[in-house]
């Protein structure tokens, strides 16, 4: 774990930070999140996650700039622990950072968290980094319970697993 002044070389609680969601996070994708991401990254990138998200409103565009402080003071966490489930966020491609140094006169930097939504649990499933590392984390046994329980969204597939894709093309379906 970096110390307090290696955390503060990368952020600071005067620094000041905005929010951009890329995209929606629908019902499905908080499962993904919970269900999927949670045994990964831990309660506390996802909780970082939503807080984030939150502050979006449902807008895409970008949120009122704000600084550190006050997500030390809302998730009530340590600015190491918020700095290491950024981190957690961005290996799982959950979160892009952008940071700006407003100039010299200015004492503080501008962050832009950049939220992007959790991957379908089909796609979740298909990653094999992801998937793998589920696995390994939660085993085996709870593994296939998982899957089990959200082969719904696997439109590919049929109840015995031997379906093929008839799907006809644009072109195969429509004369030009």
């Amino acid at each position: 774990m970096m110390t307090q002044n290696a955390i503060w070389k990368e952020v600071r609680p005067i620094d000041r930070y905005q929010v951009r969601l890329v995209g929606t996070v629908d019902s499905s994708q908080l499962k993904a999140l919970f269900q999927l991401y949670q045994p990964l990254i831990g309660q506390q990138a996802i909780a970082l996650y939503t807080t984030l998200w939150s502050e979006t409103e449902g807008d895409f565009r970008y949120t009122a700039e704000k600084k550190h402080e006050w997500l030390i003071k809302a998730m009530n966490t340590p600015l190491d622990q918020i700095y290491a489930s950024r981190l957690r966020l961005e290996g799982v491609g959950l979160l892009r950072t952008y940071r700006s140094d407003e100039g010299s006169d200015q004492p503080y930097r501008l962050f832009v968290y950049e939220l992007h939504p959790p991957l379908s649990i089909e796609r979740f499933f298909a990653d094999d980094v992801l998937s793998v590392w589920l696995y390994n984390r939660v085993g085996a046994a709870h593994f296939k319970q998982l899957r089990a329980r959200y082969s719904g969204y696997f439109s590919h597939e049929s109840q015995d697993g031997t379906a093929i894709e008839v799907t006809k093309s644009f072109y195969e379906v429509f004369a030009s």
